[in-house]
């Protein structure tokens, strides 16, 4: 017993290992604490030193004079993503600088999808070989998923940078694959161990819960769809009691997991939602449902996401349908809700407005981002469920000429999937550039791509930088002139592009306020650009 429960630490250590490396290995030279600068990064930076001002003050949030003509920080926008960088920066005891500890932070934001698949994949009941495969294959396929605007992967999450919501994904997974745990040890036959090993589950999950919604404010429709989907599959799935009394305990199971949560983070939730008429609007829809359909079809699930990946999501969906466990079929149809959430259809049908005026400030392709977990997670049972029904079917007492055809049919699909998937992620990581991590200031990579336009050289690149080395410099001096009795307190304006925020960790130089002229991303203050 001792060496299979060696084994078993082993193997999920083994897989842990090899998700951490892969991460940090995509992410380089950020472990090593050198933060992205490409669009929003600059902008978290800013917002995490802004609240580390207030934390130092004994504040968790309050005006702040640094951005626009002024914003309320920390609480309008979901403030967890600046705790992780405080925290790193206070580990440290401030030998880290700012932008070191938004570095490491990003790592651990980064790997946590990975990790989270991994827990998720132990939780779904396939074995000691099938969990430690199916979240290896998960994993790596969330890590090198290239994605798209507003639909995360490498794309939106480092690209873009915007990660907040990436966090809070994971997180919200990792709470249901808790809160799984947790019902699977209430059924134990030991009662003290039985009670015990629930009250750990449901303790996770709660702080699971509670950091998925300060990460980001779509974690709480997906908490909601998620918790429903829950009562309806564990509660009407047979365990021998009558469908009477399990719907009230999947209920009540639920309520003790997420609620729990959801009241951990209400110091933040509710006055954030009290003060919903003081945030600025951003919705957007997407696209019809029958192009996404006729993208699935394809294989494409998701903007650039290999054909390979999307056919093995199908055959996952079909293995879960057949002999699913609770938890894959949750995570399955959780998935594929927040799918069809992101279709245009979904609002005009359900006029989710109506449902709740949050709604009209969602940019539904982000329920996408939602969605991905689900559906590499199916992809990975489309791997793991082909190779155990292979070894299934050979140690079976089938006679050999009807034996061997089956096992050869089943191994050729296996081996053509994998391969395909293998090969259709590594082609897309390449072609998108998955693992250039963009550190130069002035360069966005992916925008001079798509525009077709010639990169600027180096030697403009190092121009622009001792230029704008030169104004922080300029800039620091006239506040360190005002501090010391000179003119009325200033702010300086930026004008860039959309989705180019190069200057916004100025401030944490030169202590001067900027305004930009254009959109600003990383806060949702009404009054703000």
């Amino acid at each position: 017993m001792g060496a299979r429960i060696n084994l078993s630490l082993w193997t999920r250590m083994v897989v842990i290992a090899a998700v951490v490396a892969c991460g940090l290995a995509l992410l380089w030279p950020a472990p090593a604490g050198v933060m992205p600068l490409s669009a929003d990064h600059t902008v978290h930076l800013t917002r995490a030193w802004l609240l580390g001002q207030k934390i130092a003050g004994g504040q968790l949030s309050g005006w702040s004079s640094a951005w626009f003509f002024g914003t309320p920080l920390g609480e309008l926008y979901p403030p967890l993503g600046d705790l992780v960088v405080c925290l790193v920066r206070g580990l440290s005891l401030g030998a880290l600088s700012w932008a070191q500890s938004y570095a490491l932070a990003l790592c651990a934001v980064f790997v946590t999808q990975g990790l989270c698949l991994v827990r998720a994949a132990r939780a779904l009941g396939l074995g000691r070989w099938g969990a430690a495969v199916a979240g290896l294959c998960a994993a790596l396929l969330a890590l090198v998923d290239v994605g798209a605007y507003r639909e995360g992967g490498w794309t939106y999450t480092i690209t873009y940078g915007v990660w907040p919501q990436t966090l809070a994904t994971s997180l919200t997974v990792l709470a249901f694959a808790e809160l799984a745990l947790a019902w699977r040890a209430a059924s134990m036959t030991e009662e003290t161990s039985a009670r015990r090993r629930r009250a750990k589950g449901l303790t996770r999950a709660a702080l699971a819960t509670a950091a998925a919604a300060l990460a980001h404010q779509m974690s709480l429709p997906m908490l909601a769809g998620g918790a429903l989907l829950f009562v309806t599959i564990y509660g009407c799935t047979d365990d021998g009691a009558r469908l009477r009394a399990r719907l009230p305990r999947a209920a009540l199971h639920a309520a003790l997991g997420l609620g729990l949560g959801l009241s951990l983070a209400a110091f933040w939730v509710f006055p954030m939602l009290a003060h919903r008429g003081w945030m600025a609007s951003y919705g957007w829809l997407h696209a019809p449902l029958d192009a996404m359909t006729a993208m699935a079809k394809g294989g494409h699930w998701t903007a650039n996401m290999p054909s390979a990946v999307g056919y093995a999501v199908w055959i996952g969906l079909g293995i879960v349908a057949l002999r699913g466990p609770a938890l894959a079929r949750l995570l399955a149809a959780w998935g594929l809700f927040q799918w069809l959430l992101a279709s245009r259809d979904a609002f005009w049908e359900l006029r989710l407005d109506h449902l709740s005026a949050g709604f009209s400030h969602v940019q539904f392709q982000r329920f996408l981002i939602a969605a991905k977990p689900g559906l590499l997670l199916l992809a990975a049972i489309a791997i793991v469920g082909l190779a155990t029904g292979g070894l299934s079917v050979w140690r079976s007492r089938l006679r050999a000429h009807v034996r061997m055809p089956i096992v050869l049919v089943i191994a050729g699909a296996l081996v053509t999937l994998s391969v395909g998937v293998l090969q259709g992620s590594r082609d897309a990581a390449r072609r998108f550039h998955v693992g250039d991590v963009p550190t130069a200031r002035f360069f966005h990579l992916a925008q001079v791509l798509r525009k077709g336009q010639e990169p600027p050289s180096p030697a403009a690149i190092a121009d622009r930088e001792a230029a704008y080395a030169e104004l922080l410099a300029w800039l620091a001096e006239r506040e360190a002139e005002r501090a010391q009795g000179g003119d009325e307190r200033y702010r300086i304006a930026f004008q860039a592009g959309r989705n180019e925020h190069w200057f916004m960790d100025s401030p944490l130089v030169t202590r001067t306020p900027t305004y930009k002229i254009g959109f600003t991303p990383g806060d949702n203050f009404v009054h703000k650009p």
